[in-house]
């Protein structure tokens, strides 16, 4: 059977599997299924053990790739398994199929209802792709070159590290030996109240010196960085650096009152393992009593969503790309956006990213439409893409998500690259690159991708419980306020919503919409003490990719019209939530 052995994958637009996991272990509840695209035929039809096609000189009568099995969608409820439709091979007499690349090799034959089941084996990573390779053996005894199709594994558990956000203490973090004299814990004071009770001061009396606080990171991956920064009369002006590259400039610590304020970091690739935040005390506000700098903590949240801002193109014409900030009415996700002006048609840049493990992950991006912006073309490490969704225009700016499909990527850096196919209408600006890992769940306070008032990441309090800790909450709200969450949607066909919801005795009444279209009914938020509930939004004819799920604010509740979101839950048809 080495004929299985190193083959090549043929190109797929995915295959993937859907598994509802109870707990952090890998507990396989639900279903498997494998999608290939049905256009995709382009691959040679080779034989085996001859580099020469059937018919010029290569052995007669084998199963060529082409004939292989070729899978299609199945939800089987009761058993862990891969179900394959056997086409194009009306004389096969047996199968073979190999799960991982040093899986053992296991012979089969389709079933009375003529299906081929491959078992999967539940002690395989939950976390990562794995590819199968399938073969058939006609009359004559010949087995096929194989076919090679990657699956995952869609795991519902809120509690995937890559999926979280990660809030890191100050004050549980390693403090450098030689800051002792100054860098010490600060508990709660006077007008001040911590996250977790505590924060971190550098309680300098003039400019100068590094003070470093050591983290460790237990998933790697890509993640965009902020950290809540204390405010206050006797605070001074500071710098930070991650394991010693400087971090954006000098922030301002000085106000009038007690208070703090998020500093975003910008995007950073960490590997597992220890890193350093480093303080620099650069000096002080005219108005200001002291030089001190506080930080309460540093927050990790996973870079699902990209501010497309804080990526540095690549490319000759990419040297043009600059931040812009909120202007003509429209407001943009971090406050501003990335903007090209093309000289001619084919004028490119590139939007790098990077993926940690290998898996299927939904693209796309959120644009700006309007006057001056015409039509992108878009390539993925180099092979070109069709927008699986119209980019509107208008006579105002707007923004607008843009569907790139679903891709298998491997670990390490990948490169979108936009292209102007306009001189008329030369401008483009992308507000956001989202690259998303099929799931079953998302967390609210990862995916947001657009609010029109202002929300932040609330961690569990006041007797609420949220499952990943956190919860995006839209506070101080008012009606009309919107929040969008982007989600994917691994395969075509229906599929039910949930959305989990936070009650309390200062929210209000909202209401939903997916992709614009109004859904549900409008929820009363109002309770008279904290509860989380999961709201059922109906089943929905989705297509593959991704899609937005936008809260709005209805009305005011107990006197106020805050609101917040936990997760989003998907499941498919046949499912039950």
């Amino acid at each position: 059977m080495s004929d299985l052995l190193g083959q090549e994958p043929f190109p797929l637009r995915r295959a993937l599997g859907w598994v509802a996991a109870a707990s952090c272990a890998a507990l396989f509840l639900g279903t498997i299924t494998i999608d290939v695209d049905p256009l995709d035929r382009s691959f040679p039809a080779t034989t085996v053990g001859d580099d020469r096609p059937a018919g010029e000189g290569g052995p007669q009568g084998v199963a060529a790739d082409a004939n292989a099995p070729v899978p299609r969608v199945i939800h089987d409820e009761k058993r862990h398994q891969l179900v394959f439709t056997p086409g194009g091979v009306p004389d096969a007499m047996a199968y073979r199929y190999r799960i991982g690349a040093d899986g053992p090799v296991h012979q089969t034959n389709s079933d009375s209802t003529g299906l081929l089941r491959v078992s999967v084996p539940a002690t395989l990573d939950d976390t990562v792709a794995h590819p199968v390779v399938v073969q058939a053996q006609d009359g004559k005894g010949t087995w096929s070159a194989g076919r090679t199709a990657h699956f995952t594994f869609l795991n519902r558990n809120p509690g995937a590290t890559d999926l979280q956000v990660q809030r890191l203490e100050s004050e549980a973090m390693t403090r450098d030996d030689t800051s002792r004299r100054v860098l010490r814990v600060q508990r709660n004071q006077r007008g001040l109240r911590f996250s977790g009770g505590a924060q971190t001061l550098v309680d300098a009396t003039a400019p100068g010196g590094t003070h470093t606080l050591d983290f460790t990171v237990r998933t790697p991956g890509e993640f965009r960085l902020a950290l809540k920064q204390t405010l206050g009369r006797t605070y001074g002006i500071a710098s930070f650096t991650l394991d010693g590259k400087p971090l954006g400039g000098a922030r301002d610590g000085y106000a009038k009152r007690p208070g703090s304020r998020a500093v975003r970091l910008g995007l950073h690739v960490l590997k597992a393992g220890k890193h350093r935040l480093g303080i620099e005390v650069r000096g002080k506000n005219p108005r200001s009593a002291g030089h001190r700098v506080g930080v309460d903590y540093l927050e990790l949240s996973p870079a699902l969503l990209r501010e497309a801002e804080d990526i540095t193109p690549l490319g000759r014409a990419g040297r043009k790309a600059a931040k812009q900030t909120d202007c003509c009415g429209v407001h943009w996700s971090g406050g501003a956006q990335l903007a090209f002006r093309a000289q001619r048609r084919g004028d490119s840049f590139t939007l790098p990213f990077h993926v940690q493990r290998a898996a299927w992950y939904a693209v796309g991006t959120e644009q700006t439409t309007g006057p001056d912006h015409g039509r992108v073309e878009y390539a993925l490490d180099g092979t070109k893409l069709t927008a699986l969704r119209e980019q509107p225009s208008g006579e105002r700016l707007s923004t607008t998500p843009v569907d790139l499909g679903i891709h298998y990527l491997k670990p390490g850096r990948h490169l979108l690259t936009l292209t102007a196919a306009s001189v008329r209408d030369p401008r483009i600006g992308v507000d956001l690159l989202k690259v998303f890992p099929l799931s079953g769940s998302y967390e609210a306070e990862v995916v947001t991708s657009r609010a029109t008032g202002r929300t932040g990441i609330q961690r569990n309090c006041c007797t609420a419980s949220w499952s990943g800790r956190h919860q995006r909450l839209l506070s101080p709200a008012a009606p009309g306020d919107e929040v969008d969450l982007s989600f994917a949607v691994p395969l075509d066909g229906p599929h039910s919503l949930n959305v989990a919801v936070t009650r309390h005795p200062d929210f209000g009444r909202v209401r939903f919409a997916i992709d614009g279209k109004p859904v549900g009914a409008v929820l009363d938020g109002h309770s008279s003490r904290p509860t989380t509930d999961s709201v059922h939004l109906g089943t929905h004819d989705f297509t593959e990719g991704l899609h937005r799920l936008t809260l709005t604010v209805e009305a005011r509740g107990g006197g106020r019209a805050d609101a917040g979101v936990d997760r989003i839950d998907l499941y498919p048809e046949g499912e039950t939530p």
